[in-house]
């Protein structure tokens, strides 16, 4: 559903959203958990695993949102395993747009890599804006791998402009080629 409504309102602006939820109903009385119209992001519910327990392969992760617009509270829940392996702006989000806030996430364990040019990786996010924060978050363990030219990677962000509060990363950041790091 986030994929679909980057800003968090409860309405999405692309019919494949639509199609997926068949029984949503249309008008604002139908946004998807905000019937009253004021929301403004998303909450974890529960601690996500993104590898299965058979060790065979599982479809990486596609970071989201060309631009994310909205709250994303962890809620203190743990992401183990996210795997990102893409040419582009990678992480759990790939940019975080201008007022965003991320709190309260906590991820293991994380493999992350981009390859090609001017790119840029962070197991939560490859980008920052002003305006936009990170708050009581951390990724322990896993890796970053920046495999690129003219790019540039982070433990927990690759390029901020924003603000980090009360979080920490401590996952390897490998480099091959000339990142910026």
């Amino acid at each position: 559903a986030i994929r679909y409504d980057l800003d968090g309102d409860g309405n999405p602006s692309r019919t494949t959203y639509n199609a997926a939820f068949p029984n949503r109903e249309a008008g604002a009385s139908g946004r998807m958990g905000c019937p009253q119209g004021n929301c403004a992001g998303y909450e974890l519910m529960a601690d996500l695993t993104f590898s299965n327990s058979t060790g065979s392969p599982y479809t990486p992760w596609t970071p989201i949102g060309a631009i994310y617009g909205a709250t994303f509270d962890g809620n203190g829940h743990t992401l183990t395993g996210m795997k990102v392996n893409i040419n582009g702006t990678a992480g759990l989000f790939g940019i975080l747009g201008g007022g965003v806030v991320i709190r309260n996430v906590r991820m293991i364990n994380p493999d992350v890599r981009i390859s090609g040019d001017f790119n840029i990786v962070g197991a939560l996010a490859g980008v920052i804006f002003t305006g936009s924060r990170v708050d009581s978050s951390y990724v322990q363990e896993g890796s970053v791998t920046v495999a690129a030219s003219d790019a540039y990677g982070g433990g927990g962000v690759g390029s901020n402009v924003g603000t980090i509060r009360g979080s920490y990363a401590t996952a390897a950041v490998a480099i091959e080629g000339n990142p910026y790091c």
